[in-house]
């Protein structure tokens, strides 16, 4: 079974959230998305489960056009039949950081906004959602390799389905012009050694 499926197929795929760094406000955040190459147990309708497997680089193509520019942040994706999810932030860059699907956004400091940083910082929220337009897939035994892809959107949301990721940090852009320090983000900026303040 080695065929690639050329057909579209949109995803929806929630992390939870492993490590959380609070700064400042708590309004930057990090997640991180996927990770490349690792086995992932899912299921599309509850049911059935298979495994899915993402090819490194899957996102690279779409990366190439905006670099993950203008992606809303909501909580919970929308719903046919509910109101349309009303976005809490944007992002502000998307980019593969070795073997991981990596977004850097913001929080906005709305009502919902508000209420979101507060739930982060409380540990009730505890996962990411991804939505994404799945272009080619290649099937194996038992699951399927997600070969190109691109994101839709980004949702914060209390159910995980992927168990390695999620909110990284959260931060205040402005600290680092304030000269305060940053203990945690550095820790995060360490391991990364991707992303400039």
């Amino acid at each position: 079974m080695s065929q690639e499926s050329e057909q579209k197929k949109v995803i929806i795929r929630s992390l939870p959230v492993a490590d959380v760094s609070l700064q400042g406000d708590g309004r930057s955040v990090v997640l991180k998305l996927l990770t490349y190459n690792r086995d992932y147990t899912v299921s599309d309708d509850g049911v059935r489960a298979y495994t899915e497997r993402w090819k490194q680089g899957a996102f690279r193509r779409s990366l190439a056009h905006n670099g993950g520019t203008g992606h809303a942040l909501t909580y919970e994706h929308d719903v046919p039949g509910r109101p349309r999810a009303l976005p809490v932030g944007g992002s502000k860059r998307l980019w593969e950081d070795g073997d991981a699907l990596m977004m850097e956004g913001r929080i906005s400091r709305t009502s919902q906004g508000d209420d979101l940083v507060e739930l982060l910082r409380d540990e009730v929220v505890r996962g990411v959602s991804i939505d994404t337009l799945v272009f080619r897939s290649t099937p194996f035994v038992g699951g399927v390799e997600r070969v190109e892809a691109r994101l839709r959107s980004v949702a914060f949301t209390c159910m995980g389905q992927y168990d390695d990721a999620g909110l990284v940090a959260m931060r205040s852009e402005t600290l680092p012009e304030q000269g305060l320090p940053t203990p945690a983000l550095d820790a995060v900026k360490a391991r990364m050694a991707v992303f400039d303040l």
